[in-house]
């Protein structure tokens, strides 16, 4: 929906606006669940969940349809339906995939491995729900809406350039971090604040280069097999994070995570026009049952 609702050069805002609302969530949903889930016991917690979900979506459910292109009218007239395979059948597009996942395992880690290292620092659930849905979301929010304005002028690749030196500023708290005994709840707060300042940018980033790389066909066949692939690379990283920290320490699980963004920025900036291209011309071939 929202690539269909935005054009190119709203990318890097509609972007934006998925971050901020995904982070505006996590405080609600971390912070705010975790307290319940410390006061009152996980069932109450869950329900909540449930009714906040539901209501959230009920925004989904109420807006409008998008007008379509001549191109995707032409298709349905045609009868053509999406398809899986139209979309992997094309060797960009399975490129495009192997991407995703390793950048979703790249940038996932801290996310997955968090509540983790906050527990083993001895922090309560309310205390990690703070950390996270609050310190966290609310640095990601602050520098989503300012990304959300350098990214309409500069593009998704001068943007990885920036992200990069940004990005690893982060990298000296969490090192101290993880070699802090009994930090106090404030310092971590602040560190994860500041760290999420730094890279909450990248996810959006590339989120809104991704919006470009679907045909204007079958948009939402195409978006969901990405997020889908994007959701595996965040499960490989679900798993292996707590491997990386438990046999080799979170000070070499932070510096191996900065290792890993880096390198995803660095490909993105090396394949971003090449993978453009190479799917803009895609949308000029002729579709398979034609």
């Amino acid at each position: 929906y929202v690539v269909e609702a935005f054009g190119e050069t709203d990318r890097g805002l509609a972007a934006s606006a998925v971050g901020f609302g995904k982070e505006l969530g996590q405080i609600i949903g971390l912070a705010g669940v975790m307290l319940m889930a410390d006061l009152y016991g996980w069932g109450p917690a869950f329900l909540t969940v449930a009714v906040l979900f539901s209501l959230f979506n009920l925004t989904v459910l109420m807006a409008p349809e998008q007008p379509h292109d001549r191109a995707v009218e032409k298709a349905r007239a045609a009868g053509e339906r999406a398809k899986v395979m139209n979309y992997l059948r094309h060797p960009i597009n399975r490129r495009v995939l192997g991407y995703i996942f390793f950048f979703a395992f790249a940038v996932q880690m801290p996310s997955a491995a968090i509540g983790p290292f906050l527990a083993s620092k001895g922090f309560s659930l309310s205390a990690v729900g703070a950390t996270v849905g609050i310190a966290a979301s609310l640095g990601a929010g602050i520098s989503l809406a300012v990304a959300a304005q350098v990214i309409r002028r500069v593009g998704p690749k001068r943007m990885a350039r920036y992200l990069i030196p940004a990005g690893l500023l982060a990298l000296p708290g969490f090192l101290w971090l993880a070699a802090a005994t009994g930090p106090a709840l404030p310092i971590v707060m602040l560190v994860i604040f500041i760290g999420s300042i730094c890279t909450a940018p990248v996810r959006m980033t590339v989120y809104a280069a991704r919006m470009g790389w679907t045909s204007k066909t079958q948009v939402g066949t195409d978006f969901t097999i990405q997020q889908s692939v994007f959701f595996f690379g965040y499960g490989a990283s679900l798993t292996a994070s707590g491997f990386i920290a438990q046999y080799l320490g979170w000070t070499f699980f932070f510096m191996l995570n900065a290792i890993l963004v880096v390198v995803a920025l660095a490909l993105f900036i090396r394949w971003y026009d090449g993978i453009s291209d190479e799917i803009a011309a895609l949308q000029k071939l002729p579709s398979p049952s034609s």
